[in-house]
């Protein structure tokens, strides 16, 4: 069984590469769904994120176990991203605890930004003691004022396959 900075390590290495703000996303709805993660989040500009993390990311990048870069953006911004380093590589074998979750860990860093968000609001809004039903209900709504109906149906089908309705 590995430590969390080691679990960490093993997930940053099964995604290869992925954006800073996506992976704070992705660890959110993994513990949502149980992972052995216990990082605590709080919610910036209506997204979660966890100053405990970015604190373990600078520490697993000081150790040489994942990479930062930085990439500009087609709209003038700029994000961070990480990638694994050789070292990392090694502990996907030993993070069992972590199958479980592959589904999610593959799919979720390829998934629409929008879609992404609007999976986290829904855990979002149950951890604000939201109904399930309610909060199934509200993130349909915000679905629907994007327009786009086939976000809608994705954020339906990725929800209920990785068991987030009761």
């Amino acid at each position: 069984m590995l430590d969390e900075y080691q679990r960490l390590a093993a997930l940053v290495a099964v995604c290869g590469r992925i954006e800073a703000s996506r992976l704070q996303k992705l660890i959110h709805v993994l513990q949502m769904r149980g992972a052995p993660f216990s990082y605590e989040y709080r919610t910036i500009f209506g997204f979660p994120y966890s100053e405990d993390l970015e604190s373990d990311l600078q520490l697993l990048e000081q150790l040489g176990l994942i990479e930062r870069d930085v990439e500009n953006l087609k709209t003038g911004k700029k994000t961070s991203c990480f990638r694994p380093t050789k070292i990392a590589l090694d502990y996907i074998k030993k993070a069992p605890e972590l199958r479980k979750f592959d589904e999610i860990i593959k799919e979720l860093p390829k998934t629409d930004a929008h879609v992404l968000d609007l999976i986290v609001r829904f855990g979002a809004l149950k951890v604000f003691n939201v109904s399930p039903p309610e909060a199934r209900n509200q993130v349909r709504e915000m679905a629907k004022k994007s327009g786009d109906e086939h976000n809608q149906e994705r954020v339906e089908e990725l929800l209920s396959r990785w068991k987030m309705y009761p």
